[in-house]
């Protein structure tokens, strides 16, 4: 949803639930602009880095469950010998 209103050389610009308001004019329209671009890629950095952060978590605990499942199957598998035989 986009919703614009001015208040004397405010704008303010309601995009999914959220408000952004800057100064209209010049530079500091562009600056403010660059800001909330700014502030929008840094909340998805912060989403992305919680999906890493939980990915690595996962790949922690299956390494784990592999060793330990390594563990079992190694003295279960049985000794191999070599036999020579010699005419």
């Amino acid at each position: 949803m986009m919703a614009g209103a001015a208040y004397g050389r405010r704008l303010q610009k309601t995009r999914g639930g959220r408000t952004e308001t800057w100064c209209a004019g010049g530079a500091s329209f562009a600056s403010q602009m660059l800001l909330n671009e700014f502030l929008k890629e840094h909340r998805k950095m912060n989403e992305q880095q919680k999906q890493i952060d939980a990915l690595t978590a996962q790949l922690k605990q299956q390494a784990a469950q592999i060793q330990k499942v390594s563990a079992q199957i190694r003295p279960s598998q049985p000794e191999t010998k070599v036999v020579l035989n010699h005419p």
